[in-house]
């Protein structure tokens, strides 16, 4: 589809999804992105949205919030120009893995996704 919500519990499951890729671009704090490490799993599970399209996805104002065993993943989308090439932009968010039983994307102000 369009799009991918994944809950990843362990190195496993994200190396089966995302392999062992370093992380492109800078943080808003102008740092490179930290890579995602076994280490990363020993606390933390991995939240995850994949926008596939013709164009490049920019993920904005990026937010998550903890409810409960639920955490909220809000984002805002900026998509360029449409081209003949096809991509797969992720956003990876590293949750606390012992409180987290489900996640919900918010995209652009809207619900459009769920991953337990």
């Amino acid at each position: 589809g369009d799009s991918s919500f994944l809950l990843l519990p362990d190195f496993d499951a994200f190396d089966k999804v995302f392999g062992s890729v370093p992380p492109l671009g800078l943080g808003k704090d102008g740092k490179r992105s930290t890579p995602v490490t076994k280490a990363t799993f020993e606390t933390s599970a991995i939240a995850a949205v994949v926008i596939r399209g013709d164009a490049t996805t920019k993920y904005v104002d990026v937010a998550a919030f903890l409810d409960g065993d639920t955490v909220t993943v809000t984002y805002k989308v900026e998509t360029g120009k449409s081209t003949t090439a096809k991509f797969s932009t992720p956003l990876i968010v590293a949750v606390p893995k012992d409180k987290v039983k489900k996640v919900v994307f918010v995209e652009n102000g809207k619900e459009v996704g769920m991953a337990k």
